[in-house]
């Protein structure tokens, strides 16, 4: 984790240092942001807010 601001999002960086180095993420970062009413989360995921949603509502994954 290389930030945190709490109730908005928390980021996660490569660590390059990683002692194996066939583990280390192929992306520089991820940043997690907390969402926890599921119609949000599906709005967010329709707009391009976001690339992927946690416990998607079963009555939205035909979309």
């Amino acid at each position: 984790m290389t930030k945190v601001v709490p109730g908005q999002y928390a980021e996660m960086s490569r660590n390059e240092s990683h002692w194996d180095k066939a583990r280390v993420p192929k992306l520089d970062k991820v940043m997690v942001y907390p969402m926890p009413e599921a119609t949000i989360r599906v709005a967010a995921l329709r707009s391009g807010q976001v690339d992927w949603i946690e416990v998607p509502p079963p009555d939205s994954i035909h979309r």
